[in-house]
């Protein structure tokens, strides 16, 4: 099947937004991955050697604490704390049986 510049351009722009490869993008819509990959390599040239990829966003959630658990014991330790403090935190933790 011949597909337009407008088509071939549709599909690269879906494909730089769907976070695949371009072969795993190419097999799921049935086109050769070699000639799928040759159009991105054309439109790249076109546009002086540049396809934009769109990155996914990712949630992660905001920590704000470290927890130190020693059997019974619980301990919050601010995100901030220095390295200094957390190895004096460690020393005490050892010295707990």
């Amino acid at each position: 099947m011949n597909y337009s510049s407008e088509e071939k351009a549709r599909l690269i722009k879906e494909w730089s937004q769907s976070g695949q490869s371009a072969w795993a993008y190419a097999k799921e819509k049935g086109l050769v991955p070699q000639t799928f990959a040759r159009w991105a390599s054309e439109r790249k040239k076109a546009n002086g050697g540049f396809i934009r990829i769109h990155q996914r966003k990712i949630t992660i959630p905001s920590v704000s604490v470290i927890l130190i658990e020693k059997e019974d014991l619980k301990i919050k330790v601010p995100l901030a704390t220095g390295v200094e403090d957390l190895k004096t935190i460690f020393q005490a933790l050892g010295a707990i049986k």
